[in-house]
């Protein structure tokens, strides 16, 4: 899916800084033992990296090893100083010079591509990498998941040690790894949840103001409001805070404020940061991928280029937006490595991180890589839904009606109506399916469902949003 090989968003405000900082935050190498049990599926292992299950936690990590990353930072192009020597080269991505398999070539249905959004400036020599979405495409399900995962989560660095996932892309870069930061990442995701990762698309904040302009900004349904202050002197070139102003609703973004949103850490932890950066993917594609991309992509690819990091050829590009106009709303599902998948742990060096619980992990994974069932009861149902605005915020109608249509429900009208103060769904045809995903949707109590004295022979069910309804997850 093109646009959401493109639009790699919200990395933190928490940056490595200079390499002499970052030599204070060293990689801690791996006592006997290791971090966690692997979850099915297993990784391929291959001639140079033989997969070798971990142990169970907790772990007794060793001590940091400060020594061992000045040495890796000497073979950098970083110095202790913190001058930084001509950036490596970004890799080929034309059709005739690319080494790897083709996509469409796969003997499996099921691709997974890495994005990632790094918090690289011209400033500074060293980054961390705090946006990690791996989507999982599969063809013949039509369907495609979204994974995020959180840039503390406790990992083992093939022939690194353990350390946090955000680090392994300057590691592998700086180390001078084959393949660069994204190989070794690769590698790290495969040896630890146990998904081979095909491509990868790596962007900067720059590359992702550029990306989202360059497809004319976003509308975004804001369903939570974001309120949040930004030192953005390097993108802008002014001094000072900028401050971020959303209230729920409908907005359309422009590049820099989309990433802020994106970025914003005021409106909860990073979880629900996460699910901000899926939405805004989620965004993206439903506004961008469609025919009229098509004849767009060449051109659009030579913008975007310079910009986008990736092993993704255009050829390949063009191929996954294919792909990606035949799978439906309703078949996109978006899952999280959160609370319930982790562990809170504290390093031996005072850090605090997440550990992989090695028994819900693992079913999350499974889970991930598991395509939507078909629900045909709701097929059969083919209802048709009304949604009503019954309070003085605007949009909220749209936001419960785009909630809807994700789920695979038809809402064929919204609009205004008159002050109500609860929310209630009235049913004029009985529709159980229906009304069971659309109050799960919606969050809306079973006492909140009435049955229409004069139902309406043109609607099935008609949604009123009242003043209690809340649309912040």
């Amino acid at each position: 899916m093109l646009i959401l090989i493109l639009a790699v968003v919200g990395w933190q405000t928490s940056v490595i800084g200079t390499p002499a900082a970052l030599a204070e935050q060293p990689i801690d190498v791996p006592a006997a033992g290791g971090v966690f049990t692997s979850p099915t599926p297993q990784p391929t292992p291959t001639a140079n990296h033989p997969f070798q299950p971990l142990g169970s936690i907790p772990f007794p990590p060793a001590a940091p090893d400060v020594k061992a990353l000045r040495e890796a930072l000497a073979r950098s192009n970083v110095n202790e100083t913190g001058v930084s020597r001509p950036a490596r080269e970004k890799p080929q991505t034309s059709d005739d010079e690319s080494t790897l398999p083709s996509l469409s070539e796969l003997s499996s249905d099921i691709i997974n591509i890495v994005l990632l959004g790094a918090d690289k400036r011209p400033e500074w020599g060293a980054w961390r990498t705090d946006t990690i979405i791996v989507v999982s495409i599969n063809r013949e399900a039509e369907s495609v998941g979204m994974l995020s995962i959180p840039r503390d989560l406790w990992i083992q660095i093939p022939d690194v040690g353990v350390g946090r996932i955000n680090t392994v892309d300057f590691i592998g870069e700086y180390q001078d790894v084959e393949g660069g930061g994204p190989a070794l990442l690769k590698r790290t995701i495969e040896a630890n949840l146990g998904l081979p990762v095909h491509r990868y698309a790596r962007i900067d904040l720059e590359g992702f103001v550029q990306t989202v302009d360059a497809l004319g900004g976003v509308t975004m349904d804001v369903e939570c409001p974001v309120h949040d202050a930004f030192l953005d002197e390097s993108l802008t070139g002014e001094e000072g805070f900028t401050k971020l102003e959303l209230d729920v609703g409908v907005h359309h973004l422009d590049g820099l404020t989309a990433l802020r949103y994106a970025r914003s850490r005021r409106a909860g932890a990073d979880f629900d940061r996460h699910q901000r950066q899926q939405e805004l993917l989620r965004s993206l594609a439903e506004q961008n991928l469609n025919w009229q991309l098509i004849p767009k992509a060449p051109r659009l690819w030579e913008t975007l280029s310079a910009a986008v990091e990736t092993d993704l050829t255009l050829a390949e590009m063009i191929y996954l937006a294919s792909v990606g106009m035949e799978i439906q709303q309703d078949r996109i599902k978006s899952r999280f490595i959160d609370w319930d998948t982790t562990e809170n742990f504290v390093t031996a060096g005072g850090a605090m991180v997440l550990l992989p619980n090695d028994e819900t992990l693992p079913q999350a994974v499974e889970e991930f890589l598991n395509p939507p069932k078909e629900d045909k009861r709701l097929e059969l149902e083919h209802a048709q839904i009304e949604i009503f605005n019954g309070t003085t915020t605007e949009d909220l109608a749209e936001i419960a009606a785009k909630r809807l249509e994700r789920r695979g429900l038809e809402v064929v009208d919204t609009g205004p109506i008159s002050r109500f103060r609860r929310s209630v769904v009235i049913v004029n045809r009985t529709m159980p399916r229906t009304l069971e995903v659309l109050q799960n949707a919606l969050r809306l109590d079973p006492d909140a469902v009435i049955e229409s004295p004069e139902p309406d022979p043109n609607i099935d069910l008609q949604v009123v949003l009242g003043s209690d309804w809340e649309p912040c997850p």
